[in-house]
């Protein structure tokens, strides 16, 4: 874990550990550099000495309205974690820290004993079998408590009240009061009752066998049909594989094609297999699409029966099947094929029963490696074709909610084919730095991903069939592919050169220049939706201090003496307020392109007007736009 830890008292963090400023990794100089321009470590408050010291640990800390449990928007920080140059400002004045358990904390879990029977009998447990761990005393009327720890499997599942004995299990997308907060019910603090150890411990699974303990995603395994045609019959898939000799290649065609015909794959798809080896046996184009059209003709009983152990395609395979069958051709096709094939992984992960999933520009982006204009077009053209529907927003994060259109997701007997990288990864999509425009590309990704795929020998215009492109499309893939040794060229045509992750990102990452762009997107992208959930909290802090006499002035005033870290800025339109180096280009109350001004006093009181992009998960753009809450009341209202 890389961190910054500044030196505080141990009085006044509710028992945190003092420790010297130190630096632990070179990637976050953010940190170190925001906190150089904050008061020193002996003029910070206990809430916000505490809130750095958590941040520090790799936790993901929020605010939250003094002596109680809730009342700040808090849902945005489910998926990442406030900028460290917003810790002073937020945490300003009265509050209590809230700790997010999950991924966004480094897979922290929490053991919440509701009394002190219930947190005695956890801590023994935990202690006989040699487990360290971090307690704290919550000052609940119960005596109960929390206990600390790390899954080192993944993000655990969460366990409500009530089926295990005066325990509850907080593993994700929850969070737990940490010290110095003030218990809502009893008004006493949270304090640490004992930290084993300079961080917070890490168990394995099965280390904590008493509790009924889940991971919340495991490693999916591959489908039923591990091979692409699995549900064929020998004959046909060594007619696939190697093809047929002069004097049985019409009928060992036709049968192939019969028996595709009675499994239910499209004809579209038949073709696109059955045609490339047809071809390299000798076949002529004519002679090859009449007799996979006569194949299909009449109605096909499959040459074997369907296994048993064969499972209905799910919705995002069905689409992955249909995306895999389409033609991808002119300027924007293969751009929008990476989007539609990134909202199909977001779809295997989080697809919910009525067919929904959660996708926000920013994760689309990461996943078809493009910008997020080009997400935003891509969107917007597959909207309009009608292959994906957008249906609402979620209530967590604001990023859009989709389901694919009635094309795609239609059920049918239908067996999807699996891409060559799904079986190892688990995922619909390939991340490579060597796939980046300027390096591969996506059209020549596709070809070399598809001739490992086919596994032999190709000419161009089979392997344009197959992968479905122009034939100029694949000559110019080729090329590019030849240039950085990935493809060889024998006399009957070509053959991919497999390769490992490693070898893509050194020898052709690297040499193209678009090595480690990819994580340069997702860290700017997590920067984007920390700023943006900080404008929340922020700005809803304002409003709700504002009933209290000179509260809201207190928040005020401990940013203005940090302006330096976070500059304050005002919406000459409606007066919206909020904070960060450069203001939105939306404003969030009256949304309109607006005009900033400095309001903090600074010298620099040009008005400035900034494109930051979307200003939430969602898409910034006509009817995607987020529908922000009030945040701040306009002068007068």
């Amino acid at each position: 874990m890389n961190t910054t830890v500044i030196s505080t008292n141990t009085a006044q963090t509710g028992n945190y550990p003092s420790a010297a400023v130190t630096q632990r990794g070179a990637n976050k100089p953010a940190t170190t550099a925001a906190l150089q321009n904050t008061p020193g470590a002996g003029s910070l408050t206990p809430t916000q000495a505490a809130a750095v010291i958590l941040y520090n640990l790799g936790l993901n800390v929020i605010p939250i309205p003094p002596a109680r449990k809730g009342g700040w928007p808090w849902k945005p920080l489910q998926f990442t974690r406030l900028p460290a140059s917003t810790l002073i400002p937020l945490f300003s004045g009265q509050c209590n820290i809230a700790v997010m358990c999950g991924k966004t904390s480094d897979n922290l879990f929490v053991i919440d004993c509701e009394t002190k029977e219930a947190f005695e009998e956890q801590g023994q447990k935990l202690h006989a079998r040699n487990i360290p761990y971090w307690s704290v005393k919550s000052g609940g009327a119960g005596g109960g408590g929390h206990y600390y720890l790390r899954c080192e499997d993944g993000e655990i599942e969460n366990i409500p009240s009530g089926e295990i004995s005066d325990v509850e299990i907080r593993g994700n997308r929850c969070y737990v009061l940490a010290p110095p907060s003030i218990h809502p019910d009893t008004g006493a603090f949270y304090h640490w009752e004992k930290r084993e150890g300079q961080e917070i411990p890490r168990v394995r699974l099965e280390e904590l066998d008493w509790l009924p303990l889940k991971l919340t995603s495991k490693t999916r395994k591959s489908p039923v049909h591990q091979s692409n045609h699995s549900n064929l019959s020998r004959k046909t898939q060594e007619f696939i594989a190697h093809g047929a000799q002069i004097g049985e290649r019409n009928n060992r065609l036709f049968a192939a094609a019969c028996d595709m015909a009675g499994n239910g794959y499209s004809f579209q798809y038949a073709s696109d297999i059955l045609t490339p080896v047809a071809l390299h046996c000798g076949l002529s184009g004519r002679e090859t699409a009449d007799t996979i059209g006569s194949a299909f003709n009449s109605k096909r009983e499959p040459s074997r029966s369907v296994p048993s152990n064969y499972n209905e395609p799910k919705q995002w395979e069905r689409v992955l099947a249909w995306i895999q069958e389409q033609s991808w051709k002119g300027r924007t096709g293969q751009t929008d094929r990476s989007v539609l094939l990134a909202c199909c992984e977001r779809a295997r992960v989080g697809m919910n029963e009525n067919g929904l999933f959660r996708a926000s520009v920013r994760e689309l982006a990461e996943l078809a490696q493009v910008s997020k204009p080009t997400v935003i077009n891509a969107l917007r053209r597959l909207r309009k074709a009608g292959w994906i529907i957008q249906s609402g927003r979620d209530r967590g994060s604001s990023a859009s909610l989709y389901r694919f259109g009635e094309e795609l997701a239609a059920p049918m007997r239908s067996f999807t084919t699996i891409p060559p990288w799904l079986s190892n990864s688990g995922k619909v999509v390939l991340v490579s730095d060597a796939g980046e425009r300027g390096a591969l590309g996506k059209t020549a990704m596709m070809v070399y991903l598809g001739l490992l795929d086919y596994g032999g020998v190709m000419k161009p215009k089979a392997l344009a069939v197959y992968c479905r492109l122009s034939y100029d499309q694949v000559v110019r893939a080729l090329r590019k592919l030849v240039g950085y040794s990935l493809v060889s060229r024998g006399s009957d045509g070509w053959r991919a050169v497999r390769v490992d992750a490693e070898w893509l990102d050194e020898h052709v990452a690297v040499v193209a220049g678009t090595y480690g762009k990819g994580e340069a997107r997702r860290v700017r992208h997590e920067k984007e939706r920390g700023d943006y959930a900080a404008r929340q909290l922020f700005g809803a802090r304002c409003v709700m201090e504002s009933y209290d006499s000179g509260a809201a002035q207190s928040v005020s005033d401990s940013h203005m003496d940090v302006a330096g870290t976070a500059p304050y800025w005002q919406c000459p339109n409606c007066g919206q307020l909020c904070f960060g180096d450069l203001p939105p280009d939306i404003c969030d109350y009256c949304r309109d392109f607006t005009t900033w001004r400095r309001a903090d006093g600074s010298e620099s009181d040009a008005p400035v007007s900034m494109d930051l992009g979307d200003s939430g998960e969602g898409e910034s753009e006509g009817v995607d736009s987020v529908v922000h809450p009030r945040l701040v009341p306009p002068p007068g209202g």
